[in-house]
């Protein structure tokens, strides 16, 4: 189809495509509710591909952006899983909110890249706004913490071990392992792969993950934990950092996060809760007693999309320490970067992404139009 270039930028035509993406969506609730054990609308993967090839030349074929646009729309959604239904169980990832999901559009059409301030102002501030409010319910007792956005658990995860690693060896950043030091770290058997991931990436080595027999609830072992790091110690070991689930993914399965605080405390060792999973039990009055003894951690990830009803990806990574969140990267870039009053709403300066989405801003706008208990 023929279109001007300009007109391809214009508010006529964004109403038009968003009235057409109104009805698709439509018609997918509607679907989601009237059969609700629809759930996976399986294909073999080569015949869907073959369809989506089709696909792409029937929408170039259409009469319009507008149609071609809404038939993309419409197979997308017939094809996808659907999170919506009744049935499903919540693999894997949560439910969007209608709200959350209509900011979406709001979010893509301004494309506010919020790793520098000064391309990404409302949502640097929202950023700050939700850590400081998710935060209080932690129960670090001095208020000093702070955190980040990132696109996922696993980056937050690999963000806060890398983290840890730098407060333990400050010069590996710079100069690599230090001699004659073997890093270690401990997690138990069924921590989420992200955590072994993460100790390559940052040169420690996934050999140098120390896995923790679990107990028959399924929960790192205490018992062992204490005689792991004894044998690590032994073995000429230096275990810089406790990575504890809270939840782990096979089963749901809590780690004791107080015996293991305390044990991360008396031998001056980093601990991290994975919370990705389980950390929103922190709201809940019923159930935040699973994660009695999380005031220990030193950091811990938290995702939003999981049990809060917001699209992926949404995770929040806080630090006990506020200091602590500008040590895991610590490289300048003076054509983005500044030392001025803005520096501390630069999230590139302490995470790896540089062009991250406006991925707090359709929780944000979930939690202020509907409240944290609805």
């Amino acid at each position: 189809m023929n279109a001007n270039f300009d007109d391809l930028f214009s508010a006529p035509l964004m109403k038009n495509l968003m009235e057409r993406a109104s009805t698709e969506i439509q018609s997918y609730l509607t679907e989601c509710s009237n059969n609700p054990e629809r759930v996976m609308p399986w294909q073999n993967p080569d015949d869907l591909r073959q369809t989506v090839e089709r696909l792409m030349h029937q929408a170039q074929g259409k009469s319009s952006i507008e149609e071609g646009f809404k038939e993309i729309a419409r197979q997308y959604l017939e094809a996808s899983f659907h999170l919506h239904t009744p049935h499903n169980v919540g693999h894997q990832v949560g439910v969007p909110l209608v709200i959350s999901a209509a900011f979406e559009s709001v979010s893509a059409i301004s494309n506010q890249a919020s790793g520098v301030y000064e391309m990404g102002l409302f949502n640097a501030a929202a950023e700050k706004v939700m850590i400081a409010e998710l935060g209080k319910s932690i129960g670090w007792e001095d208020q000093n913490f702070d955190g980040i956005v990132t696109h996922g658990g696993s980056l937050a995860n690999f963000t806060a071990l890398l983290a840890a690693r730098n407060v333990r060896y400050p010069e590996f950043w710079a100069k690599g392992a230090p001699n004659g030091v073997k890093p270690a770290i401990v997690t138990s058997a069924e921590s989420h792969y992200s955590n072994s991931r993460a100790a390559g990436m940052i040169g420690v080595g996934v050999d140098s993950v120390l896995c923790v027999p679990i107990d028959d609830k399924r929960r790192m072992n205490t018992v062992k934990l204490v005689e792991v790091l004894d044998q690590a110690k032994h073995d000429g070991l230096d275990v810089f950092c406790i990575m504890a689930s809270s939840c782990a993914t096979p089963i749901g399965a809590f780690d004791d996060l107080e015996t293991i605080g305390k044990i991360a405390k008396e031998r001056g060792i980093w601990l991290h809760v994975d919370g990705a999973h389980g950390a929103s039990l922190l709201l809940s009055k019923k159930y935040r007693n699973r994660l009695r003894g999380i005031e220990y951690a030193d950091t811990i990830t938290w995702d939003a999309h999981k049990m809060m009803f917001v699209q992926s990806l949404c995770t929040f990574l806080f630090y006990r320490n506020k200091a602590a969140s500008y040590q895991a990267f610590t490289q300048k870039a003076s054509y983005l970067f500044s030392s001025n009053d803005v520096m501390d709403y630069d999230g590139a300066l302490r995470t790896f992404e540089c062009t991250k989405g406006a991925v707090v801003m359709p929780f944000f706008t979930s939690w202020c139009t509907l409240g944290p208990a609805v």
